[in-house]
């Protein structure tokens, strides 16, 4: 049953002496939290979050789910953009990203399938609904909040979980605990190009992933026959 609690938005001055904007987000029976914050180059914040609540999603933005991600204007005075973004909750997002193009990206891992939209070569497009099996994700938004230009699981792993982080250029660098890693792309060059685990099928992962994000929307994520996630080097 839905809660009452209310989410809210806060604005600090730069040295965290006093606050210079706050709002609540939203009506008093936001369901999910406000997990999840990024800024645009702008200083415009976006929120990631869950909610049963009956938002309205702007005209021309995704428009179904329970996961919506909002952008707010620096003075918090004003809300942008709001999309649903066919996503439910239950989803285990670990980062949250906006780019310099403003394209929207989320990651981290899921018990339930995504939107596919150009992905990685070799990784499920399905998975089972309320199963124990989880499985790493990454997710990019246009920056109308209005489709989605890359959606991928990575790699045929099973139950994972890790932590990641975007930088500003929307690459995604990860790391994860799994079972089954021998269900993970390694790359040429990489610390170990197989599974370490032996018997026991625990396997510690990392990688980085490159969309290739430029001035405009993702048009291929990756080449088809050359996976783009990379081993991280100093």
């Amino acid at each position: 049953m839905p809660n009452t609690n209310s989410g809210f938005l806060t604005r600090l001055r730069a040295d965290g002496s006093a606050v210079v904007a706050s709002t609540f987000l939203f009506r008093d029976n936001l369901s999910g939290t406000a997990p999840h914050l990024a800024l645009d180059a702008a200083d415009n914040p976006y929120v990631l979050a869950a909610t049963f609540d009956a938002l309205a999603p702007t005209p021309g933005c995704l428009a179904a789910g329970e996961v919506f991600v909002a952008k707010f204007d620096p003075s918090l005075q004003r809300q942008l953009l709001l999309a649903r973004t066919e996503l439910r909750f239950g989803l285990g997002v670990n980062a949250f990203e906006v780019d310099e193009c403003e394209n929207v990206h989320l990651a981290g891992v899921s018990y339930d399938n995504i939107p596919i939209v150009n992905p990685l070569p070799n990784s499920p497009t399905t998975i089972t609904p309320n199963s124990s099996i989880a499985r790493m994700f990454s997710l990019t938004l246009d920056a109308r909040l209005a489709r989605w230009t890359f959606g991928s699981f990575f790699g045929s792993l099973g139950h994972a979980h890790g932590r990641a982080r975007f930088d500003k250029q929307g690459r995604l660098y990860a790391n994860a605990c799994v079972i089954n890693g021998a269900g993970f792309p390694t790359t040429p060059g990489a610390y170990a190009a197989t599974t370490r685990s032996g018997n026991a099928r625990k396997d510690v992962v990392a990688y980085v992933l490159d969309q290739g994000t430029g001035p405009g929307p993702v048009v291929r994520a990756v080449t088809p026959a050359v996976p783009r996630a990379v081993p991280r080097t100093k």
